[in-house]
């Protein structure tokens, strides 16, 4: 890959489809609040306290709309904190629906996901920025044994909790670091790895061309860099934009020439950043 250039990309462009908007700033929560914000109408909404707020170790978040009820939905996944359950601590699937203001704390789950085994061994990944594809939110999760990556999903329209897989991408053989992410290509699915060859930097790009079946996952690009960094957004003219590359950088990559240009952006390699659709969501709720 070629040294970095200045981007041609208009920063306040930038500025309107980036920074954190769809999860990160609609969906904002601390240890004791759980917000939605609306920053097109600069209006916010507090929810409700879900019942396991104050006992949960580690958390995920999600933030969806549902076109056949016509209701934005907040998906939550928690891991339970308390010191009985030691190395076998249980989840908890559950979301909010705004049209009722309510949670619902007994979400539907898979067979697969219900099985003390499977939820045994797998941790929530460090990077939990949600992809959101075929109605469905999609996490990435990290089991502790070898025995491949895993998608955990909740489907808006029927609002149950499942898994899918992802490719198997790793020689066994291999032991390198990797930083590993999902995010949406052209409407489909993305599973990115970006391995350390011990300084060198190579990132593969998965797609996956029919939803839901793994056989379909195809490696569409694989990127020689000079630095790390993790694809955010797949632009519409075919670059890909990457956060955290020399630390803290936003740069735009032409997975073609693997050229990249610097935006002139601040985004860091955990940050979210996505597409942002205005709307009035929010207008005829009070604060």
């Amino acid at each position: 890959m070629t040294g970095v250039a200045k981007d041609s990309i208009r920063k306040d462009m930038v500025m309107q489809i980036l920074l954190k908007l769809p999860v990160k700033s609609m969906l904002r929560f601390s240890s004791r609040r759980l917000v939605l914000w609306n920053p097109s109408i600069r209006k916010t909404l507090d929810l409700p306290a879900p019942s396991s707020w104050a006992a949960t170790d580690k958390t995920l978040l999600g933030l969806g709309y549902d076109p056949q009820s016509d209701d934005y939905k907040v998906a939550r996944v928690v891991r339970l904190k308390s010191p009985e359950y030691e190395d076998e601590r249980p989840f908890a699937f559950q979301f909010y629906s705004l049209n009722s203001g309510s949670w619902n704390e007994n979400a539907d789950v898979s067979s697969s996901l219900a099985n003390e085994d499977t939820l045994r061994s797998i941790t929530l990944h460090g990077f939990g920025n949600p992809a959101i594809v075929n109605g469905v939110i999609h996490w990435l999760l990290h089991p502790r044994e070898n025995n491949g990556m895993l998608a955990l999903s909740f489907d808006l329209s029927n609002n149950s909790f499942g898994e899918l897989m992802l490719p198997e991408c790793f020689d066994p053989t291999e032991r390198i670091a990797a930083i590993l992410s999902i995010s949406v290509f052209k409407d489909s699915l993305s599973f990115n790895v970006l391995k350390d060859y011990g300084g060198n930097y190579v990132c593969e790009v998965w797609v996956m061309s029919q939803y839901g079946a793994r056989e379909s996952w195809d490696k569409q690009y694989q990127i020689e860099m000079l630095d790390i960094a993790r694809p955010v957004v797949f632009r519409s003219n075919g670059e890909i934009l990457m956060a955290g590359y020399a630390n803290s950088r936003l740069v735009s990559c032409d997975p073609q020439t693997q050229e990249i240009h610097d935006t002139g952006l601040e985004v860091l390699l955990d940050d979210y950043a996505d597409y942002f659709v205005e709307s009035l969501a929010l207008l005829d709720r009070s604060n």
